[in-house]
């Protein structure tokens, strides 16, 4: 087995984490869920086989999700997940020590939690860790020239929280999040299936929902899928249908504030980039861009032209990995200095 040092990119999700590692580069993406033994002294299942487990009433073992709204809450578990996942990019290679670490973060966070975002890269490992702020990410993942002077307006829609942000000359003019987000559709979801069917689902459930028939549009077409859950009345399993139909108006209610959400921090955006937004318009990346017809709402709410990313899933750790290569060169703004 080969010995040597690498490089990495993370992106820690509330929901999942993607880890990008050098000389391979393949891409691995797995739920941010650890699974412990109730007193948490033994790791049980880390990712997938944790996410497994959720919802499952096993004794003794207790499922955490270390990530909320993008911010670190145990440091523990996620530098277990981040050594979990690295070893499962780089498969049978051994590794010496991590040289670069690049990390996606909101743009809203203080500085304490950038620190708890530093501490954990160097604790898995990193000798030099790199914070870049998520819609300079998924900008150049997508491809666009974050280094011109023609700006572009990111709207990066993750699970729990997502970034709004003009991006300009290698860094980020001005930047805010909501927390209208991936989770806030799928409550809508949640809430119809427990209100109206008096049906209880759980979060996987209510996802599979929102991929098969969620979306904003206003389409008249039906779509119906059956769905298993709990009875609210007797505590039974039950099977009941779902349409696309019952659920539209209450994810465009949240669609709508996403949007609001948008415009406040379009309205904080100095107005020498106004020309670029109209000509640019808004970049749309991360899975919640995924949801059909949100890139539409979102234009004929804004009044400015939107499109979604060609690799929205994958845009924030395709450009963390790219940016490994371009730290230290010129041009690059204070966002990439190591911490």
């Amino acid at each position: 087995m080969a010995i040597f040092s690498l490089n990495a990119a993370l992106d820690l999700g509330s929901v999942s984490t993607s880890v990008r590692a050098t000389p391979e580069g393949e891409l691995i993406t797995q739920p941010s869920y650890v699974a412990v033994s109730a007193d948490g002294h033994e790791i049980v299942a880390v990712g997938e086989e944790a996410k497994s487990l959720t919802g499952r009433l096993l004794g003794g073992i207790v499922v955490k999700r270390p990530i909320k709204n993008g911010v670190i809450t145990d440091t523990e578990l996620v530098e277990v997940m981040i050594k979990y996942f690295l070893k499962n990019t780089l498969k049978t290679s051994i590794t010496k020590g991590i040289s670069k670490m690049t990390m996606a973060i909101p743009c809203d966070s203080n500085e304490l939690e950038k620190a708890a975002m530093e501490s954990t890269g160097f604790h898995a490992g990193a000798r030099e860790v790199y914070l870049i702020e998520t819609p300079i990410a998924a900008a150049l993942g997508s491809g666009v020239d974050i280094f011109s002077n023609s700006g572009v307006l990111v709207v990066d829609i993750g699970a729990q929280k997502s970034d709004i942000g003009m991006v300009s000359l290698g860094g980020l003019v001005y930047g805010g999040t909501t927390k209208v987000a991936g989770d806030t559709f799928s409550e809508v979801i949640l809430n119809y299936m427990r209100d109206s069917l008096g049906v209880i689902v759980g979060e996987n459930t209510a996802e599979h929902i929102k991929v098969e028939i969620g979306g904003v549009n206003s389409s008249k077409n039906t779509k119906i899928i059956n769905v298993r859950g709990r009875s609210i009345e007797n505590g039974m399993p039950m099977e009941v249908q779902v349409g696309n139909l019952e659920i539209v108006q209450g994810m465009r209610n949240v669609a709508d504030k996403l949007c609001t959400d948008i415009k406040e921090v379009i309205s904080q955006i100095p107005p020498e980039f106004a020309a670029d937004i109209i000509d640019n318009g808004i970049l749309l990346t991360g899975k919640g861009a995924l949801l059909e017809g949100i890139a539409e709402f979102i234009s004929e709410n804004t009044g400015i032209k939107t499109c979604i990313s060609d690799n929205t899933a994958d845009a924030v750790i395709d450009g963390l990995y790219m940016s490994i290569e371009r730290i230290g060169k010129k041009g690059l703004r204070s966002n990439f200095e190591t911490a």
